[in-house]
């Protein structure tokens, strides 16, 4: 939802014009952003199935439509809803979509502080509960795809933040 709230609040042109929101420019860099995270986490999900918190699997296979599951419904689906609901109170009343950056970002630290137990550590389930699970920010199978991943994340946001200066001008 964070990034969906984020990418509407730079969505200035098509907060005050109307139009189909979801033809947006800003629309679509958010959800390249939000595929980036989302192909950073499936690739982390392969190397290192049992690790994240949302998941606690017993079995370290996730099926196809458990990946699409993922992809759907925990990733591209909060992008939209954050999203929408950006526009949507920005619509309401003038920088009220700073609130909802402001509840997801809460809701991101909640749900990080009360999951970061499982959340610090890469292994299977079991490893997780005796102990032995490699610390997230040691050697792990998830470390690759997290500094890659990263990486590209970084380099897009500046693009994005370089073509909202632009853009800024441009309307001003």
């Amino acid at each position: 939802m964070l990034f969906g709230a984020i990418f509407a609040r730079l969505n200035t042109q098509k907060l005050s014009g109307g139009g189909d929101l979801l033809k947006s420019t800003w629309f679509f860099r958010g959800l390249t952003l939000s595929a980036l995270f989302t192909a950073t986490a499936l690739w982390s999900y392969l190397r290192a199935p049992d690790w994240m918190w949302m998941y606690f699997l017993e079995d370290s296979h996730t099926s196809v439509p458990g990946l699409i599951y993922i992809v759907v419904v925990l990733y591209f689906f909060p992008y939209c809803l954050g999203y929408i609901w950006g526009i949507w109170a920005e619509q309401k009343r003038k920088n009220l979509s700073l609130l909802v950056i402001g509840a997801a970002v809460a809701l991101n630290i909640y749900i990080m502080f009360a999951t970061f137990s499982r959340y610090q550590v890469v292994g299977t389930l079991e490893e997780f509960r005796v102990g032995k699970a490699a610390l997230l920010s040691g050697p792990n199978p998830v470390t690759l795809p997290m500094n890659l991943g990263a990486a590209a994340m970084v380099i897009f946001g500046i693009y994005c933040i370089v073509r909202f200066i632009k853009e800024s001008r441009k309307v001003a």
